[in-house]
């Protein structure tokens, strides 16, 4: 088994190499999924898995398509976050990467958001030492988070639509669908576009681009 996932060259394979145990059907079913980003998370937003186009949108800066991005994105600006060489969370990346901020035009409705599914993960699973840590962690290092964590409530939606602001593709509007196939256990989060849309186009051009530079 390659088990490349992340490196300055692009993800070369979709599993994370940090040890998780995953059943074989969120493998396959993310090699299968070639042209729709999918990613798995963990209760505390920890990528256990991801295909090249999840990576690729989620977490351009971690690719080759950083060499690609546009001079209005934040290249060279330091970063909170963690290193890339490390597991990649999605809501570390959100609240300490600024790259992030460039990536989400409603980037306070996305950490709101964002906090109400840590809140809701927090109601669910009370003595998850990983989360219990990311949350001590985002307090410390985000003023913004520490002041928004006591205010949000977790009643979040499963599906909805998110507008992202990507370096290399321009704008983008998709359909967001978080599938859990049980509880308690990581969750597969799913992006698809409307068909025949800009944003269908764009996404199209962003799998051509990230396989080009795999």
């Amino acid at each position: 088994m390659d088990e490349t996932a992340i490196s300055n060259e692009g993800p070369r394979y979709e599993e994370a190499p940090w040890g998780d145990v995953l059943r074989d059907g969120f493998r396959f079913l993310l090699r299968g999924m070639k042209d729709t980003p999918a990613v798995v998370l963990s209760p505390s937003r920890d990528v256990l898995m991801w295909n090249p186009l999840g990576c690729a949108l989620l977490a351009w800066h971690l690719t080759g398509l950083a060499e690609l991005a546009t001079a209005q994105t934040a290249k060279g600006v330091a970063s909170k976050a963690r290193d890339a060489g490390t597991r990649p969370n999605c809501a570390r990346m959100l609240f300490l990467d600024p790259r992030d901020r460039h990536l989400y035009p409603q980037w306070e409705h996305e950490t709101a958001r964002e906090a109400a599914v840590l809140r809701q993960a927090v109601e669910r699973h009370p003595d998850d030492p990983a989360l219990a840590a990311l949350i001590g962690e985002l307090r410390d290092a985000d003023e913004y988070f520490a002041s928004l964590w006591p205010r949000v409530a977790g009643r979040v939606r499963p599906f909805g639509v998110r507008k992202f602001l990507h370096p290399v593709v321009g704008p983008l509007e998709l359909a967001y669908e978080n599938i859990q196939p049980h509880e308690p256990g990581p969750c597969i989060l799913v992006f698809s576009a409307e068909p025949d849309s800009p944003s269908e186009r764009a996404l199209r051009d962003l799998t051509d681009k990230a396989a080009a530079i795999r």
